[in-house]
């Protein structure tokens, strides 16, 4: 089993546009670190939607924002030793600051995986989930434009490690390997060797 060095509580947060196959990627991290806490912020926003009825963007919410770090924060108080894994898209400059920066600010070690792709792949991808026509295809532009001009400002000058892996190629299984091992590394390298490619361009799912 992978070991992710325990020096300070670690997240990785797993980035990416919508449909770029984070969900199924962290699924794969956590078959591998059965020791893992993943941490799913849709479902405070699944509540806030259609338990307290807001509208919009439940990112543009403050009390999404806030009960996500809230709930990292509880949870690694709960298990301070176990690593959690976040699936979660986050592209805003100012909510990616408060995010990541304030988990640092904490004391986290703050690991951030971008999941990156072709167009193409990733309209697939939402297509074959039928997803082809919803909200989250429209955002693809936004999402692609914010994760390419990604910079270590946005998160308060913290230190934060990070990660970019192409997926167009890769299955869920293979990005979880490439990913844990970069966890472990103390090099100071933040990229991992090219990996085989798999044959099936439309996988992973988000």
């Amino acid at each position: 089993m992978s070991e992710i060095p325990a020096v300070a509580p670690t997240v990785v947060w797993v980035n990416g546009a919508f449909g770029v196959g984070k969900t199924s990627t962290v699924a794969a991290i956590r078959r591998r670190r059965p020791d893992a806490i993943v941490v799913d912020p849709e479902r405070l926003g699944w509540v806030l939607q259609h338990v307290l009825r807001l509208r919009g963007d439940y990112q543009d919410r403050r009390l999404w924002r806030t009960g996500v770090r809230l709930e990292i924060r509880l949870r690694s108080r709960l298990s301070p030793r176990r690593p959690l894994v976040v699936a979660m898209t986050l592209v805003e400059p100012d909510y990616r600051r408060e995010h990541l920066g304030r988990l640092a600010e904490h004391g986290f070690t703050v690991a951030e995986v971008i999941l990156d792709a072709a167009p193409e792949t990733i309209l697939a991808r939402l297509d074959g989930r039928g997803d082809g026509d919803s909200w989250a295809a429209g955002q693809l532009d936004r999402c692609l434009v914010g994760l390419a001009s990604l910079d270590e400002a946005d998160t308060n000058g913290q230190p934060l490690r990070r990660l970019r892996l192409d997926t167009d190629r890769r299955s869920s299984d293979e990005l979880a390997q490439a990913i844990l091992a970069w966890l472990t590394r103390t090099d100071g390298r933040d990229q991992v060797e090219v990996m085989p490619a798999s044959a099936d361009t439309t996988s992973p799912p988000d």
